[in-house]
């Protein structure tokens, strides 16, 4: 009987001292396209940006560059006539589909970090922009949103520290994946 009483205690304190993350998924959330990108005669996508309130963070930008890595990776094993670009002012007077993935939001907390604090450290989580626009008329056509959360990837495991980062590690993946995913889907 003690013994229940003081584990839900304890479980009571280490949850309290766990960090909100306050981002979550909005209702657009993965909303393909009405049209089909194919259509296009082109078609270019930006590399990942990352929104300035995040961009300090050399840890956001670490975390952004592993799921731009993964996403070039998914998107080269698959035939696409996608291309992807690194300077946005090569697009000059393109007629076509221009893709922009952003990141808006994201709290990305590595190993280090996750074994000292723990549930204190709260769950990482990204939340990415995909804003498809016309050029050169530069309408926007369409724009839906990705998000993920390692909660996703370990449960409370992750969130205790138990998986010891590799959950967040493992949401960066996963976001790259669901990024070339979703494009393809909207061929």
């Amino acid at each position: 009987m003690h013994h229940r009483f003081y584990s839900a205690i304890i479980l009571a304190i280490l949850l309290a001292g766990c960090a909100r993350t306050d981002i979550h998924a909005p209702e657009n959330t993965r909303t393909l396209p009405s049209f089909k990108t194919l259509n296009y005669a082109t078609v270019m996508i930006s590399e990942i940006e990352v929104s300035s309130e995040y961009k300090n963070d050399p840890e956001n930008i670490r975390a952004s560059n592993r799921i731009q890595e993964v996403f070039n990776q998914e998107l080269s094993k698959q035939k696409t006539r996608m291309t992807i670009i690194s300077d946005i002012t090569s697009i000059g007077a393109t007629q076509g589909l221009v893709i922009f993935p952003t990141i808006e939001k994201i709290k990305y907390v590595n190993g280090q970090k996750r074994f000292k604090s723990g549930p204190g450290a709260g769950s990482s989580a990204v939340l990415m922009k995909i804003s498809f626009y016309e050029y050169p008329s530069k309408k926007l056509v369409h724009e839906t949103y990705i998000h993920h959360n390692s909660m996703e990837h370990g449960g409370i495991l992750a969130l205790a520290g138990a998986t010891g980062g590799a959950a967040d590690n493992r949401m960066l993946s996963t976001t790259g994946r669901d990024l070339a995913t979703f494009l393809l889907e909207s061929q």
